[in-house]
Order: structure tokens, then sequence, then C-alpha cells
């Protein structure tokens, strides 16, 4: 039989608590709750009393080097601008923006 101390058994208790799902629930809401607060709170730190814009792209980084390295690849394997544009789903003139930089988009070479 193991002697168990005070402090060995609430240390257990509040460990499987902390993973019980209300309490994530719990701290996830608060969270959501209080996080655009402190947001603006350090907004207003740092630029007091200035306009701020903030610029979101539609997508990020990676995933516009891969849509470049796709569009490449394609229009290397022989596809019209069109072709490439149906078949990847980007806009035709978005794939002929990205032919007529290439060598300065993408990492890829001018062949």
């Amino acid at each position: 039989m193991t002697a168990h101390t005070t402090s060995g058994v609430l240390a257990e208790v509040a460990r499987r608590a902390a993973n019980h799902p209300t309490i994530e629930a719990a701290v996830v809401g608060a969270v959501r709750a209080t996080l655009p607060l402190v947001i603006q709170l350090v907004l207003r730190e740092l630029y007091p009393g200035e306009t701020l814009r903030l610029y979101i792209p539609k997508i990020g980084a990676d995933t516009r080097a891969d849509r470049v390295t796709s569009v490449l690849e394609a229009l290397d394997g022989g596809s019209s601008a069109q072709e490439v544009s149906k078949a990847l789903g980007v806009p035709v003139r978005t794939v002929r923006h990205i032919r007529a930089r290439r060598g300065t988009i993408g990492g890829k070479p001018t062949p």
C-alpha cells in the first residue's frame, strides 16, 4: 500500500482536471473573448493616435509560392494559359502574369 501525500494527491487531481474537456473549452473561450481586447490595447500603446491599416494577403506566402511553382510546371509541360487556368483554378490573368515574370518570382530561372 502506498502512502499518498496531500500535495501529491492535489497535484494529480489538478493535472487530471486541467486535461478535462470542460476546462479546455473554458480556457479557449476566455482567450477568444479577451485576446482582441489585449491586441487593441497593445496597438494603442505602440501607435497612440495613429491610423493603422493592416494588409492581409488573400493567400499566404507558402501558398503563393506553391501556386507559382504549379503554374510554371504546367506551362513548362506545354499547357496554354487557359488550360493551366482551368486545371488549377487560377485566373488566366494570374497565369499570364506569372509567365511574364518568370525568373523574377518563384525562384525559377528564365528558360
